[in-house]
């Protein structure tokens, strides 16, 4: 059997870039202002964005709550994302207790891609 290697146990799902022609968001409320986070790479379980700003709002272990994944012509997915890690301009996102059906809808989604 094969020994689970450490970015095993980190992510689950192997991510796939977005296109810059078809850009993927997150729109978030940060400190107050909605913002649309662009994503660039996703996966049925999170994703990587590019976001620049600084904020306390936004580090590891913290939850971006009442979000929105906007892909486009096939819809908007409500998520919850955890901060799993920040490396200036990126951050890395968990998505936690996604339903069946929404990630049913991002691997479609991802499958298109």
């Amino acid at each position: 059997m094969k020994e689970e290697t450490e970015r095993d146990q980190r992510r689950r799902g192997d991510r796939v870039p977005m296109r810059a022609d078809r850009p993927v968001f997150i729109e978030v409320n940060v400190d107050g202002n909605n913002v649309g986070v662009l994503v660039e790479n996703l996966s049925c379980d999170g994703a990587s964005l590019i976001y620049p700003e600084e904020s306390p709002s936004i580090q590891p272990g913290s939850y971006l709550k009442e979000c929105t994944l906007n892909l486009g012509a096939a819809g908007n997915i409500k998520v919850t994302p955890i901060v799993r890690w920040r490396v200036w301009p990126k951050l890395g996102v968990q998505f936690d207790k996604i339903g069946e059906s929404s990630r049913s809808r991002i691997a479609r989604f991802l499958q298109s891609k």
